[in-house]
C-alpha cells in the first residue's frame, strides 16, 4: 500500500453494547467499561460480556 499504514477501526465500548443489546439505554463516559450508566429500563450487561464482545468485534475489524 505504498508504505501507508491504515489503522483498523478501534471498537468502542458502545459498539460492543449495541452488538449485544441494540435496545439498551445507557451512557458510556470516556469509553470506559467502569463508567457506564444504565437506564433503569435496561438490564445491565456484565463487564466481562462487554469486554469479550469488544475483543471479538476488534478481531473482525483487524482482519479487514
Amino acid at each position: 500500500n505504498g508504505g501507508i499504514s491504515i489503522m483498523a477501526y478501534q471498537v468502542r465500548i458502545a459498539d460492543a453494547i449495541r452488538s449485544l443489546n441494540d435496545k439498551a439505554n445507557y451512557t458510556v463516559t470516556e469509553n470506559n467499561v467502569d463508567k457506564i450508566w444504565w437506564n433503569p429500563d435496561t438490564t445491565p450487561l456484565t463487564k466481562a460480556d462487554i469486554l469479550a464482545e469488544q475483543t471479538r468485534l476488534q478481531a473482525i475489524e483487524d482482519a479487514k
